[in-house]
């Protein structure tokens, strides 16, 4: 069931904004979808839902809507992307992102700021998105009197981000998506068939011209990891893992997932991004038939390393 929306106690006109990390809604319904047509049309029947519903409970229409991603990496023709949000009254802004971070989170962030200041009318505020990154902007919101739901699928969103947003305020996606779109297990870089960590190390595919290597540094500055889910995480890579000269991703993700099953698959890639930004490992791809694959290459002169394995 849909949360109700709360009279604004605050604010006489009660215009809503709704703010899209398109990438985030996208990559989730790209991913899981087992049913036709693919996740372009299911995103936008998506936020297409979501209008109806605010319309709904408010009597007022979204006044602002806008999503944010890079479009020219969402399908093999991105001019299909835009106009099909253009439609919805959705106005677009292309991001282009980095490899280590979604840059949508900024450009949304700003823009959400900057109506708050601009737009006393708008009171309410919602956040398509899964993203922990976005509990600070849903606090300063709150703190300035607005009412702010964060609509997401519950199986890419945050734990710490649905504890913030808590029930009331949150509106699952999946009530959203129409009833003739189907949503399955995770499709994990094409090995879901394997039943076993050892059965995928096992049937590695053969390499074909693998790209050349960019050299690990002999040694980065020390970034002590704060975060207890990195320090867990490098343990488990070099408990497991340290006897390999590569690190295949899939397996590691897997280990993470019975380590850490509190997190979303979304939060453990994110993991191996920030250990990658540290230095501590390189991530890169080759290319296997049928299908390329990511490995690891761990920087044993890293100091974190050297202080979790001084042997």
């Amino acid at each position: 069931m849909y949360p109700q929306i709360h009279p604004s106690s605050t604010i006489d006109v009660s215009h809503s904004a709704v703010f899209i990390d398109f990438e985030n809604l996208f990559y989730f319904l790209k991913l899981r979808l087992t049913s036709e047509p693919d996740a372009l049309p299911a995103s936008v029947d998506t936020l297409a839902a979501l209008v109806t519903y605010i319309k709904e409970q408010t009597r007022f229409e979204p006044i602002i809507r806008l999503a944010y991603g890079d479009f020219t990496r969402l399908s093999q023709n991105d001019e299909e992307v835009m106009p099909a949000l253009y439609h919805q009254g959705v106005e677009t802004f292309n991001i282009v992102g980095t490899d280590h971070k979604n840059a949508a989170d900024m450009g949304l962030c700003i823009d959400a700021i900057s109506t708050l200041y601009t737009r006393p009318d708008v009171s309410r505020f919602f956040i398509v998105a899964g993203d922990r990154d976005y509990i600070p902007l849903i606090r300063h919101l709150r703190k300035m009197g607005r009412q702010v739901y964060v609509v997401s699928f519950k199986e890419s969103m945050s734990g710490d981000l649905l504890r913030i947003v808590s029930n009331d305020f949150f509106v699952n996606a999946h009530e959203l998506l129409p009833k003739n779109y189907v949503v399955g297990p995770e499709i994990r870089e094409r090995t879901s068939k394997h039943s076993s960590e050892d059965r995928i190390i096992a049937e590695q595919p053969k390499l074909i011209e693998p790209p050349p290597l960019e050299p690990v540094p002999d040694f980065l500055p020390s970034i002590v990891i704060s975060d207890q889910y990195l320090e867990v995480a490098l343990e488990e890579l070099l408990r497991k893992f340290g006897t390999k000269s590569e690190v295949w991703v899939s397996p590691y993700l897997n280990s993470l997932r019975a380590l850490m099953p509190e997190l979303t698959d979304q939060e453990r890639r994110e993991i191996i991004n920030d250990l990658k930004l540290n230095g501590i490992v390189k991530v890169f791809k080759k290319r296997g038939d049928p299908y390329d694959y990511s490995v690891m290459e761990i920087n044993w002169n890293h100091p974190d390393v050297l202080r979790l394995n001084p042997g």
